[in-house]
């Protein structure tokens, strides 16, 4: 028979043990949420960087949006890259292994668009 002490003592591992699943759960939860908040972040400030009726700082030169511009999302260092007429100007903080398949292989391939808003509306469908 189980001695008074025992039974105490297996109660209080299955209590820290469901504290600290409790606990795991919560970090999970909490980690979650803050890569969401700071992906979240990436994106608008990308819409805000990306305005129509703004210019485009490139380096150190000034490109008015009235000029053709090409814009091409394809893979770079396993990342996500955005290319302005074949220049990287921004790495999106997204590893491509963690996309379908199919996404995969449109960014091997490269996706090219000449508009900013059809940029931003590729790049949100990623994040």
């Amino acid at each position: 028979m189980e001695s008074k002490n025992d039974i105490n003592n297996t109660f209080i591992e299955k209590k820290t043990f469901i504290f600290s699943i409790f606990l795991l759960a919560l970090i999970i939860v909490m980690s979650i949420v803050i890569c969401f908040l700071l992906l979240n972040d990436k994106i608008l400030s990308m819409t805000n960087t990306f305005d129509d009726n703004t210019d485009i700082e490139v380096g150190n030169q000034i490109e008015d949006e009235k000029d053709v511009c090409i814009y091409e999302i394809k893979e770079y260092n396993k990342k996500i890259g955005i290319y302005k007429n074949n220049s990287l100007i921004y790495t999106l903080n997204i590893y491509t292994f963690t996309l379908p398949e199919s996404d995969q292989i449109l960014l091997k391939q490269g996706i090219i668009t000449s508009s900013q808003k059809d940029l931003i509306k590729i790049i949100e469908e990623f994040s």
